[in-house]
């Protein structure tokens, strides 16, 4: 009995052994990075453990925004015409069921720059959005640099299914190339492409100008020579510019608008050249006797379609009234 005893004994203290010492513990599971939805705001689907980037901890704001921190950001749907953010996991979002469905995804290509002038590095993207239909559409979006991470700030559609040549930031400008629809083209085939030079003010993604090109790729432009961007004017501005491309009746609308974005006044403005699509010149003086003393106003000459109201070419600049 004292042989078997010694012998269950020693079978335990080898197993023990084997085993290392009772207080250790195997290291934790690495933890997810996770989100939760204020009240405010739809939750997401899950996202699945390996589709989830690391978490890289507390950035300085002036570190830039990356690609990879884009495809994992939060974004608001642009279509629904409710608030709703929705997460991105490698770029794509996807729930929901009947009306209440929606497909997500980051398209390329992405731009980064200092857009709203606080010393760090924000970004723009293009992200498509379907809701089950054919349509798909793309909205230009501003992602601002938050301590190294992207908030999503606002987007502006830019059409159903374009088609997207490239995207650029220029100093306080983002520049968009793209083939939009233009009248009578069929859902699948663009082919009206426009250089759009938009500016980020305040609340808003603000159009200051728009380049097009012809079927034959003649380029249509608006050109201000006169005044100067940010100038002080009193009772009346004289504008001095030219086109490329005369429009219709040789008749240009400059409309007036105010900081907030409302519209003062719409007015016809008479471009001289030789015959209609020839190049031409304007030097016309716009009154703003009407407009109160102090007010930042925005002028846009504007060469609109006859056929369907659609924006072919415009310039723009912002004045101060004395």
């Amino acid at each position: 009995m004292a042989r078997r005893n010694l012998l269950a004994f020693s079978v335990v203290v080898v197993l023990l052994a084997a085993c290392g010492p009772l207080t250790e513990t195997q290291p934790p599971p690495p933890l997810r990075p996770t989100w939760t939805p204020a009240p405010s705001e739809t939750p997401f689907a899950p996202v699945p453990d390996e589709s989830t980037p690391p978490s890289a901890g507390p950035t300085p704001a002036s570190t830039p925004l990356t690609a990879e921190s884009i495809r994992y950001a939060r974004y608001v749907l642009g279509g629904r015409g409710i608030v709703e953010t929705v997460q991105l996991a490698n770029g794509i979002y996807q729930g929901g069921q009947g009306a209440e469905y929606a497909s997500v995804w980051l398209l390329d290509p992405l731009a980064f720059g200092d857009l709203n002038g606080d010393g760090a590095e924000d970004a723009v993207a293009l992200v498509a959005e379907n809701y089950g239909g054919t349509g798909v559409f793309v909205y230009l979006v501003v992602f601002l640099n938050q301590n190294g991470q992207p908030q999503f700030y606002l987007n502006r559609l830019v059409d159903d299914r374009p088609i997207v040549n490239t995207l650029t930031i220029q100093g306080d400008d983002i520049l968009l190339d793209v083939v939009l629809h233009g009248f009578e083209d069929p859902g699948c085939c663009p082919s009206l492409r426009v250089v759009d030079r938009y500016r980020l003010e305040t609340t808003e993604l603000v159009l200051r100008q728009r380049t097009s090109f012809t079927p034959g790729g003649l380029e249509r432009r608006i050109t201000i020579d006169s005044p100067h961007e940010g100038e002080t004017v009193s009772g009346s501005v004289r504008l001095v510019g030219s086109v490329t491309l005369a429009p219709f009746e040789a008749n240009l609308a400059c409309r007036i608008y105010d900081s907030r974005g409302a519209e003062l006044a719409v007015l016809p403005f008479m471009v001289s050249a030789p015959d209609m699509g020839a190049p031409g010149t304007f030097d016309h003086s716009v009154d703003l006797s009407t407009v109160p003393s102090g007010t930042v106003i925005r002028i846009e000459l504007q060469d609109v379609s006859m056929a369907d109201g659609s924006l072919l070419a415009m310039n723009s600049l912002v004045l101060t009234v004395r």
